[in-house]
């Protein structure tokens, strides 16, 4: 059985809003690092991955979304200059 996350107010709640997410652009389980940005109400979580698919993943969470966005920012400058947006929907 499949429960899309918009079908279940309670389930959407719990998995955040997507806002952004980035990708370094590499392969690898030492080379790949994907961010996301999300949005659970008015707290927002900047999640970051180093590795592949099964890698642990950090979250930090902020009151505000220009404290979040400072942090994405930095994490990318600390991982090179090669990130790509991924669209997603």
């Amino acid at each position: 059985m499949v429960l899309r996350l918009d079908s279940n107010p309670r389930s959407k709640a719990l998995a955040g809003e997507l806002v952004e997410c980035w990708w370094n652009g590499r392969f690898g389980l030492d080379h790949r690092h994907d961010l996301w940005l999300k949005r659970f109400g008015v707290t927002w979580c900047v999640e970051s991955r180093h590795g592949g698919s099964g890698a642990q993943r950090q979250r930090d969470y902020y009151s505000d979304e220009m404290s979040a966005r400072a942090h994405l920012s930095a994490l990318k400058t600390d991982h090179g200059d090669s990130w790509k947006w991924v669209p997603f929907g």
